[in-house]
């Protein structure tokens, strides 16, 4: 687990998007990789010293689909959006112009047949 935190940390400081005192929105798919992977960057963002909050949502039926509208609002109050997901990121969509953009994408353990 510790890996993990170590390599999340990692990838926020060389992106260079995740400062001490950002207000950071973690955006996950409704399932449990992601809200698993989302609350794993949620704690690594406050031990980083940033003020941050989780939202769990549906993922979009199309890539690029504008996200819902209590989604949007809650996007444009902090500095930085963080979105995992394995299906539909956020890096496109008008809203996430107002906020810096990280798209964590992971591909699922998939079990060869």
């Amino acid at each position: 687990m510790q890996e993990m935190v170590d390599g999340l940390k990692s990838i926020f400081v060389a992106c260079d998007v995740v400062h001490p005192k950002d207000k950071v929105l973690v955006i996950a798919d409704d399932d449990g990789k992601s809200v698993c992977l989302g609350y794993l960057c949620l704690g690594t963002i406050k031990a980083m010293g940033a003020e941050a909050n989780l939202i769990v949502m549906d993922p979009p039926e199309q890539r690029a689909a504008e996200p819902l509208s209590t989604v949007s609002a809650a996007m444009k109050t902090v500095d930085v959006c963080v979105r995992v997901s394995d299906k539909a990121p956020v890096a496109h969509t008008s809203r996430r112009k107002h906020a810096r953009a990280l798209v964590l994408c992971y591909c699922p353990a998939r079990t060869p047949v």
